[in-house]
């Protein structure tokens, strides 16, 4: 949500203060799900599809496409996605919290509300469930050869890259996280001459979100993911966050020995 201003005309600038301090907002009906609206790209994506979907919802793209088209009045999920499962087509829906960060207690107001837009468009056999999604929460310990290792802003360039990588704004629900794309972008940090290791956590439980990632875990004491095809796989229902950037993104410098 961004801020605006209002703008008074007239000559004398005492009456347009008074008037702009006059003004009072009221909100009767407050935003749930945290989503701000469709960014760009979400748009083209749906753009595709919206003749298939203006009566009936037939696939899961259709499902998909309605709950984004759902007026803001009913509220709006930060991320959702559609998915066939038992002979129910289910709806996994994430919300944003006033933090910023992914919370999966969607408002039951919210859930209601989908179901009921839904309803208008469902085929007459399907059933709709609308359903919390998953949180993976992810850190990550990254090991670079630098060229002057008392350099501590290729850290913070590094920190930067990863958290921007991540950062949920970027991504969708059942989006992969490619490995090979994040080191392309850490090569380009200035003074960073190679990358030694990238080693990626599944941090579960107290802060954190409980769900646990479906790659298998190659260190149960510290949650470090066994890497497959320098690939950390997504889920049809969940959703890939750092949660705490600043601790849980570590840069280790060294220095290439000769």
């Amino acid at each position: 949500m961004g801020n605006h201003t209002l703008i008074c005309n007239g000559s004398r600038q005492d009456y347009k203060q008074n008037v702009i301090r006059s003004l009072k907002v009221s909100n009767p009906i407050p935003a749930i799900g945290g989503n701000d609206g469709l960014s760009v790209e979400q748009i083209r994506q749906l753009i595709k599809y919206n003749f298939s979907s203006q009566y009936r919802d037939v696939t899961l793209t259709d499902y998909l496409t309605q709950v984004y088209k759902m007026p803001g009045k009913f509220g709006s999920p930060f991320r959702a996605n559609a998915l066939k499962l038992n002979n129910k087509v289910v709806i996994p829906i994430l919300d944003i919290g006033a933090d910023g960060k992914l919370s999966n207690s969607s408002n039951s107001l919210l859930k209601e509300n989908i179901a009921e837009y839904l309803s208008q468009y469902r085929m007459i056999n399907d059933y709709v469930e609308i359903r919390d999604g998953k949180i993976f929460n992810l850190a990550f310990d990254i090991d670079v050869y630098v060229e002057n290792i008392a350099d501590n802003q290729i850290a913070n360039s590094v920190i930067n890259i990863v958290r921007n990588y991540l950062d949920i704004n970027n991504h969708e629900m059942n989006q992969d996280i490619f490995l090979g794309r994040l080191q392309k972008e850490i090569l380009t940090a200035n003074g960073v001459i190679n990358i030694i290791s990238i080693t990626v956590y599944n941090k579960v439980g107290g802060n954190y979100s409980n769900n646990v990632i479906s790659q298998a875990i190659a260190n149960p004491s510290t949650g470090e993911i066994k890497i497959v095809n320098n690939t950390i796989y997504s889920m049809e229902d969940s959703m890939f966050e750092i949660k705490y950037p600043e601790k849980d993104i570590r840069v280790f410098l060294r220095k290439k020995v000769v």
